[in-house]
């Protein structure tokens, strides 16, 4: 589970990700303007602009970021943030929580890939890992 502090900063990094996405979005729009400032070399009329789209990405995002139910359901209950609307859970482990634990573990690599592939096998009623 994550504590209130953890929670608050990743929900400020949300917050930041979704108003550079709109950001981008905007700068998208006005790109044949930005290159035609850029080959006048207007630097005041191209900050004028980022200004402009700046605040117009801020007043589309609004507060964003994680709302106090989540923040108290993940500082409770528990969860991963940053996993929630980009994975799918397909699983819940009823018994054998020393086989989770000796997964959780294992030795891993780049990107957080265990070093050695965990190969499951399945049926309906059992999952089994091979180590």
């Amino acid at each position: 589970m994550y504590n209130e502090g953890q929670l608050r900063q990743y929900s400020k990094q949300l917050r930041m990700q979704k108003v550079q996405d709109a950001f981008n979005a905007l700068a998208a729009e006005h790109r044949a303007e930005i290159m035609q400032m850029r080959r006048d070399r207007n630097r005041e009329g191209l900050q004028e602009l980022q200004d402009k789209l700046v605040a117009e990405a801020e007043n589309r995002v609004g507060k964003a970021g994680l709302t106090d139910e989540q923040l108290k359901i993940y500082s409770t209950v528990g969860g991963t943030p940053h996993l929630d609307g980009q994975y799918t859970v397909f699983g819940e482990v009823e018994e054998g929580l020393d086989v989770v634990e000796m997964i959780q573990g294992t030795a891993t690599g780049r990107a957080d890939r265990p070093v050695d592939d965990i190969e499951m096998r399945m049926s309906v009623h059992h999952c089994e890992p091979t180590l």
